[in-house]
């Protein structure tokens, strides 16, 4: 018979796990990556949208009434603006969408890097690029179908919470599940073809349901913190929300590799 190959998650030296402890240093080198990642995205968006308010400044000078056949030069005038917004705004949203992948890419190579105790390598961040938009087609895949139905329930007036938000919220979580854990065993063969490992790492809930439960009830201990938090002013709670769910994250990558993957690995 073919002998598998499976993924170990044993150190050399210790032959254990113990390598992937939760050191509170590396916690706090992971957590400063997702702030800086959270930072360059909002100032990012905020630099997108002041761009878009620039072009769309011009579009308020606009005579609508010269876009009549008697006013030729005036239409002409007119239309070549409205062409001018649309194509600055169909180019910049696609810079700013590339160039925020390429940062979100970079920082998330950082971050499993530090979680697994991997040096950091650009083509291993190659790789990944590949691999986060190989997440983005099964997200597009799982997601369309369920929102597009929202979409429709909304507007023709159905806002009740039904079988379609749990079913969404379901969705969600299991994506999550399953793309933590092609993070981790990517980071540890640097090989995009580790899905059936995916697969049989992330049905196999022996040992996993405790510190999953673990994780979702910290989860709602954060949300309902947060709650607590809104009656701070929102110029502050602005800034410790996101930092509450971002330290959150960060202890989360640690502990799901350890007590999830790892430890998971050691029970079967």
């Amino acid at each position: 018979m073919k002998k598998e190959n499976k993924i170990k998650f044993k150190d050399k030296k210790t032959k254990s796990s113990s390598h992937l402890k939760i050191s509170f240093k590396e916690y706090i080198i992971t957590f400063g990556y997702d702030l800086a990642l959270y930072v360059i995205t909002f100032l990012s968006l905020l630099g997108w949208s002041k761009a878009i308010q620039v072009y769309s400044s011009k579009l308020a000078s606009l005579n609508l009434s010269a876009l009549d056949a008697v006013n030729q030069e005036l239409a002409q005038e007119s239309l070549a603006i409205v062409r001018s917004f649309i194509t600055k705004t169909i180019l910049t949203t696609l810079l700013f969408i590339v160039i925020l992948f390429l940062v979100y890419t970079l920082f998330k190579s950082l971050i499993w890097f530090r979680v697994n105790k991997k040096k950091f390598s650009f083509k291993y961040s190659w790789k990944l690029m590949l691999l986060n938009l190989i997440h983005l087609g099964f997200a597009f895949i799982l997601f369309v179908m369920p929102i597009r139905i929202l979409f429709i329930r909304y507007q023709a007036g159905i806002e009740t919470f039904g079988v379609v938000h749990v079913f969404l919220i379901l969705v969600v979580i299991i994506f999550i599940y399953f793309r933590a854990i092609s993070y981790i065993l990517f980071t540890k063969t640097k090989k995009i073809k580790v899905f059936k490992e995916i697969f049989d790492k992330g049905f196999d809930l022996k040992g996993k349901i405790k510190p999953l439960l673990i994780i979702i009830g910290i989860f709602i201990g954060v949300n309902i913190l947060s709650i607590v938090l809104n009656i701070m002013p929102s110029t502050i709670n602005i800034f410790l929300v996101p930092i509450l769910y971002l330290a959150y994250n960060s202890w989360v990558r640690f502990y799901f590799t350890k007590k999830v993957v790892v430890n998971g690995e050691k029970t079967r």
